[in-house]
């Protein structure tokens, strides 16, 4: 499941993947900056080489221009 929204310079995406596949999740960069909600499941957040393991209900935040991907581990 996927909904996106645009308000200005606000977007928001919300996705559901029952069945996840790490080839999808790619290094990518943004020009502004990103709120990550994680709810649940096995992922490892990289920023600019750094390993984050998120627990359910993380919130990560990026900076612009700051490289990120969410590796999944299951």
């Amino acid at each position: 499941m996927l909904n996106e929204y645009s308000f200005g310079e606000i977007y928001i995406r919300h996705a559901v993947d029952d069945s996840p596949d790490d080839r999808y999740f790619t290094m990518h960069i943004h020009e502004q900056c990103e709120i990550y909600f994680f709810v649940s499941g096995s992922v490892v957040y990289l920023v600019e080489g750094s390993e984050y393991p998120l627990i359910d209900n993380s919130l990560m935040i990026m900076r612009p221009s700051e490289s990120h991907k969410a590796r999944i581990t299951k």
